[in-house]
């Protein structure tokens, strides 16, 4: 079983590029997923100490926007009970639901996550502790 350090589920892959080279400097692990099917076929295969889940992560079903956090989070906690998760956004609902979900929550575009290397670096001191 592969393990990594962060593993990521989201839909702005040219963010989390950025956020992927940050954490290689670092020397910290990281994978990211753009779909549920990935993300069940890398959890099958792999663990992390720090998983992040975009808040805005979407499918559109019926030409309706689903939001896919409550999927992905019970993948992972399916996957790995004890999971450490945290949810980014920069929705306010999102935050009302990492509390209902009693994960952490980081605000994307918020003062201390403002640009993808705010976000590489809450991330790596989520990792760290």
């Amino acid at each position: 079983m592969t393990k990594y350090d962060i593993i990521q589920v989201g839909d702005d892959d040219s963010t989390y590029k950025i956020v992927e080279r940050k954490m290689k400097e670092e020397g910290i692990s990281y994978k990211f997923e753009t779909n549920l099917t990935d993300l069940a076929t890398t959890l099958t295969e792999s663990s992390a100490q720090l998983y992040v889940i975009d808040g805005m992560f979407p499918r559109i079903k019926g030409g309706q926007i689903e939001l896919l956090v409550q999927e992905a989070f019970s993948l992972i906690r399916k996957s790995d009970p004890k999971a450490k998760i945290v949810l980014v956004s920069s929705r306010g609902d999102i935050e009302e639901l990492a509390k209902k979900l009693e994960i952490s929550y980081i605000e994307k575009g918020s003062a201390k996550a403002q640009t993808a290397y705010d976000l590489a670096e809450r991330l790596k001191e989520m990792f760290s502790n």
